[in-house]
């Protein structure tokens, strides 16, 4: 009996690998965590991918790929993710993927938020389990706190992919109404306001422009970026100098917004937030769309102020602080919106 039992199990391997019945193995790294430190990441997605990629690559200190594609779902990002990941099979275990993925398959257009989740796995699937960090999806005024978008996109898209990813599910959309208008540095309009009572992002951090209206303006994508570079330092994608005390760097201006002719000074003070004593010393560098505002400013207790900054036209403006470290304390960085009137 034995025997006979061999003899058909084999010939059912043989038929199967005649007919083509063979199941593809799975391999093993895509279960497997990636023990080396990330040194690029990859973005993908739909038309929320937008701009923040650049600003998080600056913050993140490595090269940040943006590889979203406007007006495209979740299937289609796969299909190209597929592709980078045959084509690149040396680059798995260094390199860490965010995925703010299906806002497309959600719209009034499609409506099939529940094809989200799986695709959105079987991509995870294919690279190490700690390199892949799905972004939940964002709402606008169009989708406030109770309406059917709200509940598919909050109550239904996100809660799935929080209780599949767990720790590396990244909320962005529930921090930029709780806190985007204090890390863009924004007094809140009695739009913005509302928008928050509705649990959306407030209005001053999306764009007025016709389309989407859960698409960021340049604050928004200053606090997403932001909100995404504490999370992958969270997750230990980077290396960190372990004999290095962590700071954290916050900034303001004197008056935000500002009238125009208005001169402000940048305020930026520098904690240390390792639960050890010491207090941060070296000098912070003050930066405003990206150009240079003075020289370097020797900290003093933590704290320092830019020269007087006079120039600015009318609109929003980008201002970035960054400390330097020194030989006890780790580098960090603040970055907020001035917003100057006319």
């Amino acid at each position: 009996m034995n025997r006979l039992r061999s003899a058909v199990l084999a010939g059912l391997v043989v038929l199967a690998a005649l007919v083509g019945l063979v199941v593809p193995a799975t391999s093993a790294s895509a279960a497997a965590p990636a023990t080396s430190p990330v040194s690029r990441v990859y973005v993908w997605g739909d038309s929320m991918t937008l701009v923040w990629p650049s600003y998080l690559g600056q913050l993140l200190g490595i090269p940040v790929v943006n590889a979203g594609v406007g007006g495209e779902n979740v299937q289609q990002t796969k299909a190209r993710f597929d592709t980078w990941v045959t084509e690149n099979p040396s680059l798995l275990a260094t390199t860490g993927h965010l995925c703010w993925c299906g806002h497309t398959n959600a719209n009034l257009q499609n409506d099939n938020p529940e094809t989200i989740l799986p695709v959105v796995q079987s991509m995870a699937a294919q690279v190490p389990s700690n390199r892949f960090m799905p972004i939940g999806l964002t709402n606008g005024p169009d989708a406030p706190s109770g309406s059917p978008g709200y509940q598919a996109i909050v109550k239904g898209v996100n809660v799935d992919l929080q209780n599949a990813f767990k720790a590396l599910y990244a909320e962005v959309r529930r921090y930029l109404v709780t806190d985007g208008l204090r890390v863009a540095g924004i007094t809140a309009t009695a739009e913005d306001n509302r928008n928050i009572a509705a649990d959306v992002p407030p209005a001053s951090l999306r764009t007025i422009e016709p389309g989407n209206p859960a698409h960021l303006n340049d604050a928004g994508r200053h606090v997403t970026a932001s909100r995404l570079n504490d999370l992958i330092r969270g997750a230990s994608w980077l290396v960190v100098d372990a004999s290095l005390l962590a700071t954290s760097t916050t900034a303001q201006s004197t008056l935000n917004p500002s009238p125009q002719g208005y001169g402000i000074r940048i305020q930026t003070e520098v904690t240390n937030v390792s639960g050890r004593p010491g207090v941060p010393t070296g000098t912070v560098r003050f930066q405003v769309d990206r150009r240079v505002v003075g020289t370097p400013v020797v900290l003093k207790n933590g704290q320092a102020s830019s020269a007087l900054v006079k120039t600015l036209s009318v609109g929003s403006h980008t201002i970035t602080v960054y400390y330097d470290g020194d030989a006890q304390f780790a580098k960090s960085t603040a970055t907020f919106t001035q917003v100057v009137t006319g």
